[in-house]
């Protein structure tokens, strides 16, 4: 697989299950040393590079969000500072739906978030993805955003709040996103289609949608029928 990707793009990643695509993902934000083959960004290889350096520059929503014991507001700020620019840690809370969540805790985005000490508060699944959510675009300066299935667990609602986000943040940065949502792919520069760790396809929405056999169209036709074969009542 050769797969470059462009300063300022869009880049969509799709593909069934064990296509290969968060590996991919991990692979590009250096949290993974490839077995064979070399990742480079600006033609250095990612191996020789220095981790902490190549994190500073990339901003990551991965599949898996991590459950941070400290405050909300750490939750956000985690690696950033110390949170002191109030208006840019709600702005952030706001883009990923997290705001809501932060009214409802007790000290706000002081609540403490580690339930099994000193009386802390615990999320629900989808909460803790919405400050997941806000801890990624909170890294507005970040180069390359990496956004591994972003909205699993959220409401529609939030969900397109969440795109249009990552829309805006677009403008001047890479982003990456994978996702199993083909709506939200129609807005990117370019997609990939992996399969058993293979590119299978690849090209603009419209281009892939052409080609009738080819596994986006199809993966693009199932999803519409869940949307347009509604029930008979």
């Amino acid at each position: 697989m050769s797969v470059p990707v462009r300063r300022g793009e869009v880049l969509a990643i799709v593909g069934a299950n064990g296509s290969g695509k968060s590996t991919l993902a991990k692979l590009l934000a250096g949290l993974y040393t490839p077995t064979h083959g070399v990742v480079t960004w600006d033609e250095v290889d990612l191996t020789t590079a220095d981790p902490e350096q190549v994190w500073s520059r990339l901003a990551m929503l991965p599949q898996d969000i991590a459950r941070w014991q400290v405050t909300a507001r750490e939750n956000i700020t985690l690696g950033q500072g110390h949170g002191d620019d109030q208006a840019a840690v709600l702005a952030a809370a706001k883009a990923s739906g997290a705001d809501g969540v932060i009214a409802r805790l007790p000290d706000g985005l002081d609540t403490n978030l580690a339930p099994s000490q000193w009386g802390g508060r615990d999320l629900s699944g989808g909460q803790w993805q919405r400050l997941a959510g806000a801890r990624a675009l909170y890294r507005d300066h970040a180069p390359l955003l990496i956004c591994d299935e972003p909205t699993s667990a959220l409401d529609p609602r939030t969900e397109e709040a969440v795109y249009d986000r990552i829309r805006a943040l677009s403008a001047g940065r890479t982003v990456v996103l994978i996702t199993h949502r083909l709506g939200s792919t129609r807005a990117a520069d370019r997609i990939i289609v992996l399969d058993g760790g293979h590119l299978l396809e690849e090209g603009t929405h419209e281009s892939l949608l052409e080609n009738e056999e080819g596994e986006y169209a199809a993966m693009w036709r199932a999803q519409a029928r869940t949307y347009s074969d509604q029930p008979q009542v």
